[in-house]
């Protein structure tokens, strides 16, 4: 059930500001130079988007098998960044290259699938 989720992201979210706070307070008291503040949008925007996504899991394990789950979401973004370091910012250029690369994906899609379907 997804009745953890609250408490989960409520201790990450915690646990981070204290981290930020005390990391920023340590600067002050050295009169060492602060971070710059717009640095923490981005470490605020991408705690939120964690919890969206933490919390979709802990839904679909409601839904689906928990094995399935765990399979997508943590073998998931990891073909999604592949996909997204080959498509858009041309990491693997070489044809050999791309063909490993391909096989690779393949062979972790097809043993994904089989995880998933064998339980």
């Amino acid at each position: 059930s997804a009745c953890f989720v609250f408490p989960m992201a409520l201790g990450v979210w915690a646990s981070s500001t204290v981290i930020y706070l005390g990391y920023t307070s340590c600067k002050k008291m050295l009169h060492l130079r602060s971070p710059a503040k717009p640095s923490i949008r981005p470490a605020f925007l991408s705690g939120c988007l964690w919890a969206a996504g933490f919390a979709c899991f802990a839904k679909s394990l409601d839904d689906i098998r928990y094995t399935a789950t765990y399979m997508l979401s943590v073998i998931g973004p990891v073909l999604v960044s592949q996909l997204i370091s080959v498509f858009v910012f041309k990491e693997i250029k070489e044809r050999g290259q791309l063909r490993w690369f391909a096989c690779s994906c393949f062979v972790q899609f097809a043993g994904m699938t089989c995880i998933i379907l064998g339980t």
